[in-house]
């Protein structure tokens, strides 16, 4: 196999290390404004909401939603999006799904049922408190 050698100008890596730059700071606002729009979103509805469904609603990856809100760590986007580091409460929850099958003529075959339980980390921000 051969090995080609690309040449590029000064110039050329600088305006590569530019873009790059841009493109960090670019998704580090859209980070921000998911974990602004999931963190009112868990205040305003007061409930526990599953990894999955974090993921689902912001578009970031699961390995992202527990870096920014898993207690152990408090990063800068967290910060920003106004996320408390003690703010958010983690915990588990048991979800069972059932599966059926059903037949090429579209009915469901009793006999054919799969229950999946796993447990779920959940993720709650509490109402913020007003005066008295």
């Amino acid at each position: 196999m051969e090995k080609k050698v690309v040449a590029m100008s000064g110039a050329d890596v600088a305006a590569m290390r530019k873009a790059c730059k841009e493109a960090e700071s670019a998704y580090f606002e859209a980070k921000v404004g998911a974990l602004e729009f999931i963190a009112e979103e868990m205040r305003s509805t007061n409930r526990e909401y599953t990894l999955h469904e974090i993921t689902g609603m912001t578009g970031l990856s699961s390995m992202e939603v527990v870096a920014q809100l898993g207690n152990s760590m408090y990063t800068r986007a967290s910060q920003k999006a106004g996320i408390g580091s003690s703010e958010v409460r983690t915990g588990r929850k048991e979800t069972t799904r059932r599966f059926v099958e059903v037949s090429p003529a579209g009915e469901v075959i009793p006999q054919s049922v799969m229950e999946i339980t796993k447990v779920e980390t959940t993720y709650f921000i509490p109402k913020k408190k007003t005066g008295r």
